[in-house]
């Protein structure tokens, strides 16, 4: 990811408005990185932070049970999910670390992946979606 000035200014005002950013699928400590550094030109005063279970957002309308979702092509470690809240405090944008949730939806039809894990991406989905309509 590499952001014009313009964009930076654009993800700003649409974060701190109420918008809502699902990043998907970047693995390992250079693409983590990468990230950081992006939002932290658009967030000078904000830093992504480590999500854990008990965050309202894995319990929209599914319990999530473990963040352990992950697809098998991944190489940089553990999964982890990281947010950056909006100026009111409000969580702006999922950072999906180490996973794919992504490639779970693409291929839910061709038995690609373990059931399990495809469901756990479809719930997750379903309860980002959630959750940025009713915050």
């Amino acid at each position: 990811m590499a952001l014009t000035e313009k964009e930076v200014l654009n993800l700003r005002e649409y974060i701190d408005r109420g918008g809502f950013v699902v990043m998907d699928d970047f693995d390992g400590p250079r693409d983590l990185a990468v990230i950081e550094r992006e939002l932290h030109r658009a967030f000078p005063e904000r830093d992504l932070v480590r999500l854990t279970i008990d965050h309202p957002i894995f319990h929209m309308f599914y319990n999530i049970d473990s963040l352990n979702v992950t697809s098998p092509y991944l190489v940089g470690g553990d999964p982890i999910f990281y947010g950056l809240m909006n100026q009111r405090g409000i969580l702006g944008v999922i950072a999906c670390y180490n996973n794919d949730l992504e490639n779970f939806w693409d291929y839910i039809d061709q038995a690609r992946y373990p059931l399990k894990p495809s469901i756990e991406a479809f719930r997750l989905g379903i309860n980002f979606v959630l959750y940025a309509m009713t915050h």
